[in-house]
């Protein structure tokens, strides 16, 4: 082929990338030859038509093929593209990056670089200089970019090359918020294990050692755990004291935070004795966060043996997603695909913010709709949060929320995505919610069109935890989420003990089993998400019969859905 060079116009065209916040950044100065800089490279990959219908076959309860999932490798052989890769490669190489400044996945689907500056100049053709925002962020990009065709082509999209991030896209929110000790209020039941396992029957027997089944929380912007804290954790609260069998990405144990230490504890407690891997992703507050979530997806799949059950309990809202290329996006779906085809779930916090978004926390002026990102995904499972109705469990739940008596500290994330389209596996419940009555003007299109948020909830209010060798009460979605994840790991283990699948991408099954077997839900009619965490807006969503977008099919009994899953026909080994 040609190697004919293409202006930053055509790479532009070429690779959809976003310059909605160009303006946002001041290039300063050119960075110094010998600086090094990480960037990644995401290769094209074949046959993602073929790897979509794979995806909604294994996932789908009434499918032949449900439950009939790929391995890694397979998974590779079906996607990779060893002559894109081996075309970047010698451009690479010709540009002087040495071996040692190159790491590949295992099929080549991703290129890491970590080299001089001088040398990354070369690769793309253009000068490496800082950018600057006005809240003092920095970044390092090229604005022009040369390449020859044939290696263009070959790139799906690129990682910290020449996007330019939106400024507040750098900070993921964390979805959990910690009470004053002297501010919980009486008569509200705080939430220990016991309590969630009773309340969602989330019976025993709890999980036997099996090498197949293992769940992990996904964390960054330096949340770390202390093993002590969740050994104390198990021996308060009468669980068995098991620790966290794996660690990925480090850990920094002297430094814990609430994050960390909430989701560690708490997919334990549901999923007990579950195997659970910490998976850190480093440079959560100077990467951009869809960077760090792309990082993380590429490499839950290029990891052989990968958990099965992942918990995120961090997001942005979609607004702050301008500047991030729509390649990278879309790379991040189809990495998520890849693992539904592998038979492993991911669940994502729907957000603290209500409707709204974390913008309009202390803004009145910011109120309106903007849907958390990741959780808006329609290839995962979103994950809200409820509370006691006034405080007291036997009196059922209502919609998490700052305008609740006695109130939460948060307002449980939901509405409708204003990037993806709604699937079909929300069709039904869909077309049951979305009366006149319900019609939110200036909403429409994404009412009638895009994918709602949550899928299900679980209580996500004043939450037991242990951080530093104290108690703490805390309340979000990143409450609810490693406890349905630790659900759903427990769910996992029995299914493989008794010969049969994991659950893997959830939504589908869940959908239709919402239609059969009611028991495995608790219908929420009460609650709005109207509120943010600090103030409430006058628009959001309430908490209907049926699905909603304030807490979505409701919250989840974990026996008689495990009864129900069992049964299905295409569950296979």
């Amino acid at each position: 082929m040609a190697k004919t060079f293409l202006t930053v116009l055509a790479l532009v065209a070429a690779m959809s990338v976003a310059t909605a916040t160009r303006s946002a950044w001041t290039r300063m100065e050119r960075v110094h030859p010998e600086a090094t800089l990480s960037v990644s490279i995401a290769v094209v990959q074949k046959n993602l038509d073929i790897l979509e219908d794979i995806f909604w076959a294994v996932s789908h309860p009434e499918s032949p093929r449900y439950g009939k999932f790929l391995s890694r490798a397979e998974v590779a052989e079906l996607t990779a593209n060893p002559e894109a890769t081996a075309t970047i490669v010698a451009h690479l190489k010709r540009s002087g990056v040495k071996s040692h400044m190159m790491t590949t996945t295992k099929a080549g689907e991703w290129i890491q670089l970590v080299a001089p500056a001088a040398t990354l100049e070369k690769v793309f053709g253009g000068e490496f200089h800082a950018y600057q925002a006005k809240n003092g962020r920095r970044v390092t990009r090229v604005e022009s970019i040369n390449m020859p065709g044939d290696v263009l082509n070959a790139i799906d999209t690129l990682l910290e090359v020449n996007d330019f991030p939106h400024p507040r896209a750098f900070v993921s929110k964390k979805f959990v918020r910690a009470w004053p000790k002297t501010e919980v209020a009486d008569g509200d039941a705080l939430v220990i294990p016991s309590l969630l396992q009773s309340f969602y029957k989330i019976n025993k027997p709890w999980a036997t050692p099996n090498k197949k089944n293992s769940d992990s929380v996904f964390e960054c912007q330096q949340q770390y755990f202390t093993p002590s804290d969740l050994t104390q954790f198990q021996t308060t609260y009468g669980l068995p004291q098991v620790p966290v069998a794996n660690v990925t990405g480090g850990n920094e144990s002297s430094n814990p935070g609430l994050e960390a230490e909430l989701d560690v504890q708490y997919i334990a407690a549901t999923g007990v004795n579950v195997p659970t891997t910490f998976w850190y992703v480093p440079g959560g507050s100077t990467n951009p966060f869809p960077t760090v979530v792309a990082q993380w997806a590429a490499a839950i799949a290029d990891d052989d043996v990968a958990p099965l059950v992942h918990s995120m309990s961090y997001g942005i809202g979609e607004s702050e997603l301008t500047g991030t290329t729509n390649n990278t996006l879309t790379r991040i779906n189809t990495d998520i695909q890849k693992l539904g085809v592998r038979g492993i779930s991911v669940l994502v916090a729907s957000g603290d913010s209500g409707v709204a978004g974390r913008e309009a926390n202390d803004d009145p002026t910011q109120c309106g709709f903007d849907a958390s990102w990741p959780t808006s995904i329609p290839f995962l499972t979103s994950v809200g949060a409820t509370q006691w109705f006034n405080g007291d469990p036997s009196q059922g739940e209502i919609t998490c929320s700052i305008a609740n008596s006695p109130a939460a500290l948060i307002t449980s994330g939901g509405g409708f995505s204003k990037i993806w389209k709604r699937q079909s596996y929300q069709q039904a419940v869909w077309q049951k919610w979305y009366t006149p009555a319900r019609v939110i003007s200036g909403q429409q299109t994404y009412e009638q069109q895009y994918r709602g948020v949550p899928d299900v909830s679980l209580n996500g209010h004043n939450y037991q935890i242990v951080s530093g060798g104290s108690v703490e009460a805390v309340d979000g979605t990143s409450c609810s989420t490693p406890a349905l994840a630790g659900i759903i790991a427990l769910i996992n283990d029995r299914l493989l003990n008794a010969g049969k699948s994991p659950m893997g991408f959830l939504n589908p099954t869940l959908y239709s089993l919402y239609a059969t077997t009611p028991a495995a839900f608790n219908d929420i009619t009460r609650g709005n998400n109207e509120c943010t965490e600090g103030i409430c807006c006058t628009q959001g969503y309430s908490a209907v019969a049926g699905w909603d977008p304030a807490t979505g099919l409701g919250t989840v009994n974990m026996e008689p859905l495990y009864e129900a899953v069992l049964k299905l026909k295409g569950v296979s080994a």
